[in-house]
């Protein structure tokens, strides 16, 4: 199919996918912008550079997750880039939870690993689920509302400190990210491929 922005625009399977983009956004950043904090909770005797080293796992597999997501794509399609991305930020949750819980550097590392792979997969199954939809012909200004997605998930790192001033706790964080993941599970679940150019 080869639609332009207009045409983009009028079809429910554009606007679930945006929805799904913000609220995995919002997953993802709420996590980078309060990593430092997670990990001096998850473990208080933990160095400053041990905690920078942790978020920098962030943005390591931030980008491995990009290419990794890239493959998924091409190989398997949107659905399953969609399922494993939703899959890979529920177990971030639940590692990083129990990490809090248990005091577990280990649980820790995996739930940012884990972390960082799914906020990284958001990207390319954004550019490579609006060409796959709406055509290359008009890609580059298709693609470009799509990324507008992280205008309104940004506000999940305000909510998100937010969140821990009134608690005292970043679990307060991710039990947030634990909500966005399975909102964006019931958004998924209505994605479909516009099947026709929409009038």
């Amino acid at each position: 199919m080869e639609a332009d922005t207009h045409r983009m625009l009028k079809t429910s399977s554009f606007w679930l996918y945006y929805l799904w983009a913000v609220l995995l956004s919002a997953a993802g950043l709420a996590l980078v912008s309060q990593a430092g904090g997670i990990a001096a909770e998850a473990d208080p005797g933990i160095s400053d550079s041990t905690a920078a080293t942790m978020v920098g796992l962030l943005s390591i597999f931030n980008g491995v997750g990009r290419v990794l997501f890239g493959m998924l794509f091409d190989r398997r399609g949107y659905r399953a880039s969609i399922a494993t991305d939703l899959v890979l930020y529920a177990g971030a949750c639940i590692a990083v939870l129990l990490a809090l819980r248990l005091r577990s550097f280990a649980l820790l590392t995996a739930g940012f690993i884990l972390g960082g792979l799914a906020y990284g997969g958001v990207t390319p199954t954004n550019s490579a689920l609006i060409s796959d939809f709406f055509g290359r012909e008009n890609y580059a200004q298709n693609f470009s509302v799509i990324n507008t997605n992280l205008l309104f998930a940004s506000f999940s790192s305000t909510l998100a400190g937010q969140l821990f001033d009134r608690s005292g706790s970043y679990a307060s964080t991710i039990l947030m990210m634990l909500i966005l993941t399975v909102a964006g599970l019931a958004v998924f679940l209505g994605i479909r491929r516009p099947a026709v150019s929409p009038k």
